[in-house]
Order: structure tokens, then sequence, then C-alpha cells
């Protein structure tokens, strides 16, 4: 586990140092991520992937730590007595997690490609959607313009991808045609990890107070932590369950702190919680993942 935790870190690291090298043509690099790597993989993973009931209850399951999380991050953040921009800010950084960008190169590098495919399905279905349903809700407390938009998921790369292998289950897909969408997928882990290394701003962890450490301790230890327990009361801890947990356990999520940007929230707390978020997951995750062994 030591060996795939520095090769992730190491990845991250190079972003970070050639920061200035890449930083002005990274856009177009997470572009070709989301439209040409992220499609591919889902649609590589989705479609060999067995999928039953159990599937189903793993996305409820997301769905009801991410209200749980969004509760608890409310009391919290009231509890600190966090104005009004400040708490709903805290609320999105504590609640939706890096499921995509961070969760899928921990996962395949720590369970494999099996456990991307579940993660996939998770990331899509009870992350990406909670966040432009639930997150816009939350968002619309401050900004009376924001609204739900179902173009947002429809027009996805990655969830047109998803519908795509769904639908091509009925019919005999070209191992050929795989094998492409496999080494297109494969991509994504250095590219995903490097480019956030680039894009991180630790000029913004100056803006790092009490506040943003309490939402990272829900985020990342409180939440998986309980997560697990609730679990493993009912429940067996399995391949798909062990991809779910370590989505639940990723840090916040780079979308919610842009939708807080685009909102006018509390944009230092949202920037400062994505980058400390990042370098506390080199510990927290793979602590996560040695509890579920």
């Amino acid at each position: 586990m030591i060996e795939n935790i520095l090769y992730l870190f190491t990845i991250f690291a190079l972003g970070i140092i050639l920061k200035k090298r890449f930083e002005k043509n990274i856009d177009a690099l997470i572009d070709f991520i989301v439209y040409v790597s992220l499609p591919a993989l889902v649609f590589s993973h989705i479609y060999r992937l067995s999928i039953d009931s159990s599937i189903v209850l793993i996305i409820l399951f997301g769905w009801a730590v991410i209200i749980f999380s969004i509760m608890l991050s409310a009391t919290v953040g009231k509890f600190l007595k966090l104005p009004k921009k400040s708490l709903l800010t805290f609320i999105m950084v504590s609640s939706f997690g890096n499921t995509a960008f961070l969760g899928y190169p921990y996962i395949q590098t720590l369970i494999g490609d099996e456990g991307l495919g579940y993660a996939v399905i998770f990331d899509n279905l009870a992350s990406f959607l909670p966040v432009v349903t639930l997150g816009t809700f939350i968002i619309s407390f401050e900004n009376k313009t924001s609204k739900f938009d179902i173009k947002k998921i429809l027009a996805s790369p990655a969830f047109l991808a998803l519908i795509a292998a769904l639908l091509a289950k009925s019919v005999n897909v070209s191992e050929t045609i795989l094998s492409i969408c496999d080494s297109l997928g494969s991509t994504i882990t250095p590219l995903a990890l490097f480019a956030v290394g680039v894009k991180i701003d630790f000029s913004k962890l100056k803006y790092i107070k009490y506040p943003i450490l309490f939402s990272l301790f829900i985020k990342m230890i409180l939440v998986p932590l309980l997560a697990i327990f609730v679990w493993q009361l009912f429940f067996e801890i399995d391949i798909k369950a062990k991809a779910a947990l370590l989505e639940i356990a990723m840090p916040p999520m780079v979308l919610a702190s842009i939708m807080v940007m685009k909102a006018k929230l509390d944009s230092d707390l949202a920037v400062a919680s994505v980058g400390l978020g990042v370098v506390l997951s080199f510990v927290t995750v793979p602590m996560i993942y040695w509890i579920l062994r």
C-alpha cells in the first residue's frame, strides 16, 4: 500500500513542481480528462460491470450520508456562529467529496479496476447528482438566482457515457472498442492527480482557520468512520462497499468550491478546504483503507 500511495503522491508532487510550466495550459489537460479519459473509463467499466440490487443500496446509502453530512455540518456551523455566507460554504465543503479527480486514482490504485467500476457508478449517481441538486438548493439560500438545471446532468460527458454503457449491455460491443476505452481511461489517474497538483493554490492556505479544520474533520474522518460503523452493523463490507466508503472519505469537491465561488460566498474558505483536503488525503484515505481491510 505504501508504494501505491507514494506513486499517487509523486504524480501530485510533479504537478506542484511543474506548476509554472503547465498552469497556462492546464485547462486543456482538464478538458481531455473530462471529455476523453473519464467517459472512456466510465463506458468500459460500466459495460463490463455486473449490476444488481446491491448497487442501488450503495447509491441510496451515499445519498443518506450526504444528507446526514449536510445536517451535521449545518448544526456545527451554527454552533461556531459562522456568518451566513461562511455557513453555507462550510456546509458545501463538509458534505460533497472529490469522488472523481481524486476518488478514481485512489480507488484504482488501492482496490483495482473492479473497485473502480463501482466507484464510477457511485461518483455519478451518489456524488455528482447530489451536488447539482442538493448543492444548488443550499447555494440558493444566499443567491436567489441559483436554480436546479437538469442540463448540467444530461450534458455531462461522464453521465452520457454511463447511460451509453448501460444501454450497450444489451448488445455485443467489440473487444477492440473496449480495449481502446481501457487505454484512454487508464490515463485518468496520472493526468487527474497531475492536474490537481498544478491547480492547487497554496497561497490560499493562509486563510485556513478553525472552521476549515472542523469541516475537514467532518468530511474526511468523522463521517467516513460513522459510515463504516453503520454499514458494518447491517451489511458485509465487500469490494462494492469498499469503493463506496472510500469515495465517502474523499476531501472536499472542487465542483462544490466552484459553486461557492460563483455564488460569491466564502471563496477563501472553499479554496483553502480543497487545497488542505488534498494534502491531508494522503494520510486520511490510507487510514480509512486500512480500517476497511
